[in-house]
């Protein structure tokens, strides 16, 4: 884990489990639809500041896909979860959106 991710994460231990999520089986084969899954889930929390809570879980979800895209497994994992085309269509214009408003806010 480089320093940097550790201060983009807040200086929390969390990246210390980086390793371990291109090891372990279970998360070689869940942890990418999973983390894709809820980048949409969040879209939804239900709270009247939702708009705002979604910023920060989604970038730990990024921060997280970032680390382990260079894996095979989870990479072919990704390729996998675009075959149900609905979820990925969805997910893409999230994240479309989603870098939209971050550049409109940084160009304001």
């Amino acid at each position: 884990m480089t320093p940097d991710l550790r201060e983009q994460m807040g200086g929390n231990a969390i990246p210390d489990m980086f390793p371990l999520l291109n090891q372990h089986p279970v998360l070689l084969k869940h942890l990418v639809p999973a983390m894709l899954s809820f980048y949409q889930e969040v879209e939804r929390t239900g709270d009247s500041h939702q708009f705002y809570e979604k910023w920060p879980i989604r970038h730990n979800i990024s921060l997280i896909l970032k680390n382990v895209w260079s894996n095979p497994t989870h990479h072919a994992n990704a390729l996998a979860y675009a075959d149900n085309l609905d979820n990925f269509v969805r997910f893409v214009n999230l994240l479309r959106n989603d870098t939209t408003y971050l550049l409109d806010e940084s160009i304001s």
